[in-house]
């Protein structure tokens, strides 16, 4: 089942918890009437779908260092990996690889030009001849 599919039941489930759905219980007081069936099908149905991987794999992948063989089931895969040896390896193949987070660029080119504005100024300190360097590097950043 789909995460979707899960959503599309768990909907189903909580709208039949409407507002107008009490009534009064000589044990537990006022209580909310709701379709147990349903409330139970959806529970299921949502951890199903969230032990599910974010992304399902399109194939799989027998890597010997490289990929060189390509299965459209883990199964087949696996057979190939033990036909080839202790050495292959069985991986699931994406359309699009999982999302790395995103880096700042702006900030880490920021940092290498400090870096080496720092260096500059180093030289100028036993040397004499690097302030320019520094303080032209410093500058690009608002150019770049």
């Amino acid at each position: 089942m789909t995460k979707d599919e899960a959503l599309k039941l768990a909907l189903e489930a909580l709208e039949t918890c409407g507002d107008d759905e009490w009534h009064t219980d000589d044990d537990y007081g006022m209580m909310q009437v709701y379709d147990d069936h349903k409330v139970n099908e959806a529970i299921t149905a949502i951890k199903e779908a969230l032990a599910k991987p974010a992304q399902e794999p399109v194939a799989w992948g027998v890597f010997e260092g490289n990929l060189h063989d390509l299965f459209l089931t883990q199964a087949e895969a696996q057979e190939m990996a033990e036909l080839k040896g202790s050495h292959a390896k069985v991986r699931p193949l994406y359309t699009t690889p999982p999302q790395r987070p995103l880096i700042n660029e702006a900030a880490i080119r920021a940092d290498e030009r400090e870096a080496c504005a720092k260096v500059c100024d180093e030289v100028a300190e036993t040397h004499g001849d690097a302030d320019e360097c520094a303080t032209e590097i410093r500058a690009r950043g608002n150019n770049v």
